[in-house]
Formats: structure tokens, sequence, C-alpha cells
């Protein structure tokens, strides 16, 4: 494939420094001759502005509508006592800030155990078990994601009474 560097853009030179934009296009087989299809490369060197280059090629507007995805932490819990066979995980439910979003939790267990989520709504809780209801393994990190929303809350419990080496919830959604 040829590649060819875009050095100027409507009379005007691209100022930003060390910018450089690749845009792959399917090449246009059904004409030959045209002037170039292919690969460009857009490098930035003086005079007009990137924005108003990445405008004209229609993806400032893409560029608009990329959010920033940071994880919000929830809950930690390190070497921790046993909770108890059957027995809430956390002191209190975890509910979303965002919504809708995705809560990620990490388990690292004590003991090799059945992990169920409860997802309460008003006053009704449902349970739903981790990794199909089959244990986890005392010592491996096992990582899930549960869909939740505004309404709901969250805890874990463990079917048999062991430590909790390490348990993390993170909060993933656009602010």
């Amino acid at each position: 494939m040829t590649t060819k560097t875009i050095e100027q853009w409507a009379s005007a030179l691209v100022n930003e420094d060390n910018v450089k934009v690749t845009i792959s296009v399917v090449p246009d087989e059904s004409n030959p001759d045209a002037e170039y299809t292919g690969e460009w490369i857009i490098q930035s060197g003086g005079g007009g502005t990137l924005s108003g280059l990445l405008g004209a090629l229609g993806l400032l507007a893409l560029e608009s509508t990329l959010v920033k995805v940071i994880p919000l932490p929830k809950a930690n819990i390190f070497s921790s006592a046993p909770p108890g066979a059957n027995v809430d995980i956390l002191g209190a439910d975890i509910v979303p800030t965002n919504s809708p979003s995705i809560c990620r939790v990490a388990f690292v267990t004590g003991i090799n155990t059945v992990v169920k989520s409860r997802v309460t709504q008003g006053a009704t809780t449902l349970d739903a078990y981790l990794n199909d209801g089959v244990a986890l393994v005392s010592g491996s990190l096992y990582i899930f994601d549960i869909m939740w929303e505004e309404g709901d809350a969250l805890n874990f419990q463990f079917e048999t009474n062991g430590m909790v080496q390490v348990f993390k919830a993170h909060e993933i959604g656009a602010l």
C-alpha cells in the first residue's frame, strides 16, 4: 500500500506539533485513476489548525462525543475476618452513582466457596450466583461485571464461612 503525507490543507499548514492522525480508507477499485485512495498520514506543520482539519474530515464530531470513563471505588476489603456463611460481606449495600453503569467486583477468597450477589430493589432481594454457582478456588482472583441502575443495591455472600482476602468493587460508567 502506498502512503502519502498531507503537508498542506486548504492552503494552510497544520500548526500543532507532534500530531499524527492516520486515516485508512477502502481503495476505490472502480476508479483506478483517482488522485489517491489508501492511507493518509496527516502531520503537523504550521499555519491552519488541526481542529479545522479534523472538522473538515468529520472527525471533530467523533472526538466531541468521546467520554472519559473513570472507575469509582465503591468497596475495598483486604484480609478481613470471615463474615460468616450466608452473611453479607459488606456492612452496607453499595449503590450506583451513575445509572445505568456496571459494578466490577474482584474477589480473592480464603476458602473454596460459592459466591452470590444480592440485588435489592425496595423491599425485594434476589440472589444471583457468580461463576455459574461453581465455588471460587481459594487464593485465585476472580472478576465479575454486574449491570446495575438507579434503585439497585448490591451486597455479596459466601456460602461457606471463610476469610475475605481481597474484595474490591468499582463502578464503571460514563461521567
